[in-house]
């Protein structure tokens, strides 16, 4: 099978606008079927389609769309993305299988030569007895109102072109600013045929903090590595990544870890005369622009890509000298399971989450409290307090005497609570017979 196949049909009849700005387009890269302009400007896309919707997967199946911005140099402008949508198209499917994982198209601006990824799982639907396929659309609005579509559909393939990753997501939880945790692991497993890992990098979230600098690679036997499961004498099935986080700031600090990878069958060859020389990898890109592994059929062979959440809340650090005296009150500070309650808090660090729990009486202050059922997180306002957090006395719960922790990265306090016998009815509940 030739796996750098490309097609292109024209959509313009359709109503179809893909975005064209002073000479630059809209590429696409992924596993499923093609869409184009009518002009010079092609949107591409590996013929391949990615799920099988009659295999009803446990677990969903994910597939990654790689758009490029192929502005011409010289001529090549800048193209914002306002909003990514995805939807279903066949008639008889009762709800729509594809859904955005995590993408960094909406509300970025795609410099020429850049790119931007767009993730979607796929759940499995029943399909239509005369339906041989499930078709679908991503749709990319952009800045001046026109629309990038990319047409993804379903067969009986099996998805060949996949990196599975795992995890896809990653949250540090509460990290001290300037502190670095231990790294977390990432695993890139083979895909069903060799391909080449080409780089792995952190970068922003469009629209929040440019977090990307605080995470880093610790570790890492990816890059550089072809991951074959039919290689010999061994195959190669996997590569892991360790990926640490130092937040710079207080608050939220999200980012993705970037993974671009080729197959290695799209690599020109060394001796290009008859093709049957050693495959030669393409030199290294600045950060941010679209790699192209080769050339398939005289178009751009570009590499695709897998995105990883990665997320961490930076705590500030205490003032050197300050002190903080925190407080707890409850109201009420007696109930039954199943009640709430509602927690305030002062004297914690400005700006910071507070995670709160209900704990057995006497558990150590080291205790995280984010692992205990029921835990709630609230973030103090500009003078280090919060007002009239709920938080549930968790169904079950045995009466007895308990504490209410509350813990801002190294600040913490606790709160007498007693858990009282009785119902989970509401007061002055009347059971009529």
């Amino acid at each position: 099978m030739n796996h750098t196949r490309f097609g292109a049909a024209v959509l313009a009849a359709l109503g179809v606008v893909a975005a064209t700005l002073a000479g630059s387009a809209l590429y696409a890269k992924s596993h499923s079927h093609v869409t184009a302009r009518d002009d010079a400007s092609v949107l591409l896309a590996d013929n391949l389609a990615p799920f099988d919707p009659r295999a009803a997967p446990q677990q969903p199946e994910i597939d990654w769309v790689t758009v490029y911005n192929r502005g011409a140099i010289g001529q090549g402008q800048s193209v914002q993305v306002t909003r990514t949508t995805v939807q279903v198209d066949t008639p008889g499917v009762p709800a729509d299988p594809w859904h955005v994982l995590q993408e960094d198209c909406t509300q970025a601006t795609i410099a020429p030569q850049g790119y931007c990824v767009v993730g979607l799982s796929f759940t499995g639907v029943t399909v239509p007895p005369d339906a041989f396929e499930v078709v679908g659309e991503v749709d990319l609005t952009l800045g001046d109102g026109s629309v990038f579509r990319r047409t993804v559909s379903t067969s009986q393939e099996t998805a060949l072109e996949t990196l599975p990753t795992n995890p896809l997501q990653i949250d540090y939880g509460n990290v001290p600013v300037a502190t670095t945790t231990a790294p977390r692991t990432v695993t890139m497993n083979a895909p069903q045929f060799s391909s080449m890992v080409m780089s792995v990098s952190t970068v922003p979230q469009p629209g929040q903090p440019n977090a990307a600098g605080d995470y880093h690679t610790s570790t890492d036997n990816c890059t550089g590595t072809t991951l074959n499961p039919q290689s010999l004498p061994a195959p190669t099935d996997s590569c892991t990544v360790g990926v640490a986080v130092t937040p710079a700031a207080a608050g939220n600090r999200p980012a993705f870890l970037d993974t671009a990878w080729c197959f290695t069958g799209s690599f020109p060859k060394s001796d290009p005369g008859n093709n049957t020389g050693n495959p030669v990898p393409p030199p290294a890109v600045p950060p941010g622009q679209e790699l192209v592994c080769g050339q398939g059929d005289g178009t751009p062979n570009i590499a695709q890509h897998v995105l990883v959440a990665l997320t961490a809340n930076g705590v500030a650090p205490a003032t050197p000298g300050q002190t903080f005296t925190p407080t707890l009150t409850a109201l009420p500070a007696v109930a039954p399971a199943g009640r709430t309650t509602m927690i305030t808090g002062t004297g914690f660090p400005d700006n910071t989450a507070v995670t709160l729990a209900l704990v057995p009486l006497g558990t150590p202050a080291t205790t995280n409290p984010a692992t205990v059922v029921g835990s709630v997180s609230v973030t103090t306002n500009g003078i280090g307090g919060f007002a009239n957090q709920a938080m549930l006395i968790m169904p079950h719960t045995t009466p007895g005497q308990y504490e209410v922790l509350g813990v801002a990265g190294s600040v913490g306090a606790t709160l007498p609570f007693l858990v009282a016998p009785g119902t989970q009815e509401p007061p002055k509940f009347v059971t009529r017979h």
